[in-house]
């Protein structure tokens, strides 16, 4: 999987901002800060994880098990398995499989300080939408008793997307985006005219809305010359 450039720098960002001592993070937390892409075909989720030095020694366990002070491809990926399982995506109400992790953990030797920042990175393929709103919901119940939470989606870069808004719970182990998704350049609209004009029916027939055949012009004809007759055949009679 390739994350874009924007993933990158923004995850550097928080990265930066996890580690640095004016972030008033805690020894006691573990701090787990998300970042979510929107497109059109796809979310990228970037989870950044920060444990506080005073949470070492119960991460290292779920990190390096074997407490070989290395944490191997397959302890990381159990790890990150199990992250995974502790996370919950929705769009509009339907559940997104995340799948597996792109994922880097920190070594025990930086954990052990406090500056160790490990990443986990998912790109989720979502179905096609139709245009209008759509809602996106992240939640992370992952360690709650140990954890503070901080999430944010990133202004998309496709132009079809704008974001509208973000609620988020109170400890933000949770967030819903509110976006919408203009119509691609050149499609249709919903009536199936680029300009939005109605267009004939199969129940009239194929005709336009107010059209009136050659024939209905005849009998308004007809009946305007004979009505002047009928009533001089009615005064003929009554003399």
């Amino acid at each position: 999987m390739t994350v874009p450039s924007r993933i990158l720098r923004a995850g550097l960002a928080a990265l930066l901002w996890a580690s640095s001592p004016v972030s008033a993070h805690r020894t006691d937390e573990y701090l787990q800060a998300v970042l979510i892409g929107i497109e059109p075909t796809s979310v990228l989720v970037d989870l950044a994880l920060t444990p506080g030095s005073g949470m070492s020694i119960p991460l290292l366990r779920l990190m390096d098990p074997d407490g070989d002070d290395v944490v191997s491809e397959d302890e990381g990926r159990r790890y990150a398995q199990s992250i995974g399982r502790d996370i919950v995506l929705r769009l509009d109400g339907k559940p997104l499989d995340p799948g597996p992790a792109e994922f880097f953990f920190a070594g025990p030797a930086s954990v052990r300080k406090g500056t160790g920042t490990s990443r986990l990175v998912w790109k989720v393929n979502v179905p096609p939408m139709p245009p209008g709103e759509h809602r996106l919901e992240w939640r992370n119940r992952h360690l709650p008793g140990l954890s503070v939470y901080l999430a944010n989606a990133l202004q998309p870069e496709s132009p079809r997307l704008a974001v509208l808004r973000q609620d988020r719970s109170t400890n933000q182990s949770e967030l819903e985006v509110r976006f919408r998704l203009e119509p691609e350049p050149g499609s249709t609209s919903a009536t199936g005219d680029p300009g939005g004009s109605a267009q004939p029916s199969a129940a009239d027939g194929g005709r336009p809305a107010g059209f009136r055949p050659a024939w209905f012009l005849v009998a308004v004809c007809f009946a305007a010359a004979a009505i002047p007759s009928a009533i001089l055949l009615r005064r003929g009679r009554r003399r």
